[in-house]
C-alpha cells in the first residue's frame, strides 16, 4: 500500500464574499423600497436576472436570497411591510357562536322584517336561502 497525498480541491460553488453579500442586501434593500412589497421570488427572480454573485437558477440561489432576507428583517435593515408574506393569508367564511352575535356583528344590516329562525339539522356548512350553520343547526336568516 502506498501512501498518497491529495492535494485539497475547491467545491463547484464557491463562498461569497462579505462585499458580495453586502452588494447582494443592498441591492434587496433598493428594490423593495422602489417597489413596494415584494415576494421572496420576485426579489429572487429579479437578483438572478441581474446577474448578482452566487445566486443562479436553483433551488440553492433560491435559499439564498430567502435566508438573506430573513437576516435583513431581524436585522432591522429591511423593513416587514417591504415584503409581501402571502402565505400567511387565507380566505375563510367569517362565523359566529350565536344568531345574536351574527346579528350584532360588522355585517350589513338584515332586510326590513328579516328574522332569525331555527330550522332543523344541517347537512353542511352552508345551506340554500341563505342559512348559515352553527354546529347541528341551521339558522335562517333571511325573511
Amino acid at each position: 500500500m502506498t501512501d498518497e497525498v491529495y492535494a485539497a480541491s475547491r467545491t463547484k460553488s464557491a463562498r461569497r464574499t462579505s462585499a458580495e453579500m453586502e452588494e447582494c442586501a443592498r441591492f434587496l434593500i433598493d428594490y423593495a423600497e422602489r417597489h413596494g412589497s415584494v415576494t421572496v421570488r420576485q426579489l429572487y427572480y429579479r437578483a438572478e436576472v441581474e446577474g448578482l454573485p452566487g445566486i443562479d437558477k436553483t433551488d440553492n440561489g433560491y435559499d439564498k436570497i430567502q435566508r438573506q432576507v430573513l437576516n435583513l428583517r431581524r436585522a432591522g435593515r429591511l423593513p416587514y411591510d417591504h415584503i409581501a408574506d402571502l402565505t400567511r393569508w387565507m380566505r375563510k367564511p367569517r362565523t359566529f357562536d350565536s344568531v345574536e352575535e351574527a346579528l350584532q356583528g360588522n355585517r350589513p344590516a338584515l332586510p326590513q322584517g328579516a328574522v332569525a329562525r331555527r330550522r332543523g339539522p344541517c347537512r353542511g356548512l352552508v345551506r340554500e336561502g341563505g342559512a348559515r350553520c352553527r354546529r347541528d343547526l341551521c339558522w335562517n336568516l333571511d325573511g
